[in-house]
């Protein structure tokens, strides 16, 4: 995902498993004015909240499962920070998904695909625990006939 990100464009995409205090320090001259956070984890999003510059702007595009993050809100005050959380899109955002899909630099980032709602329970065990090189999972449903379509082939 974080190289995914970058080829997209990210300026930088970071682990926030892996030490924090480098990107801090990595950071600590020119911090960003804005900060998407998408691993949905109360570190994460804490760490979010710690880089982004004076006046910025977090954008919390992931999920935590209901768990809580540690934040001081007096440092959103202070620092006169917005955050922003979000399930969808601008409609100005298509307009750069067509430019990336446009320039092949994406192509989808549906990664790993499952047949049938059967599997839908190993689709949500990669979801807790993603395989090297996920992105997304869909499942797809076999298909169903309603009772009207059946009774419509059966008077053929």
């Amino acid at each position: 995902r974080l190289k995914q990100a970058e080829a997209l464009g990210a300026e930088l995409a970071w682990n926030v498993r892996e030490s924090p205090s480098e990107l801090h320090a990595a950071l600590a001259d020119a911090p960003p004015s804005l900060v998407l956070e998408a691993a949905g984890t109360p570190e994460a999003v804490k760490l979010a909240v710690s880089l982004v510059a004076p006046g910025g702007t977090v954008i919390l595009l992931g999920l935590s499962g209901n768990k809580l993050a540690e934040l001081c809100t007096d440092d959103v005050v202070l620092r006169q920070l917005t955050l922003r959380g979000s399930l969808s899109s601008e409609p100005e955002d298509w307009q750069t998904v067509q430019e990336i899909l446009a320039a092949g630099k994406l192509t989808s980032v549906v990664t790993h695909a499952f047949e049938g709602l059967e599997k839908y329970q190993e689709a949500i065990e990669n979801v807790r625990k993603p395989p090297d090189g996920m992105i997304k999972v869909i499942v797809r449903p076999k298909e169903i006939r309603s009772r009207k379509r059946l009774r419509e082939e059966a008077k053929k």
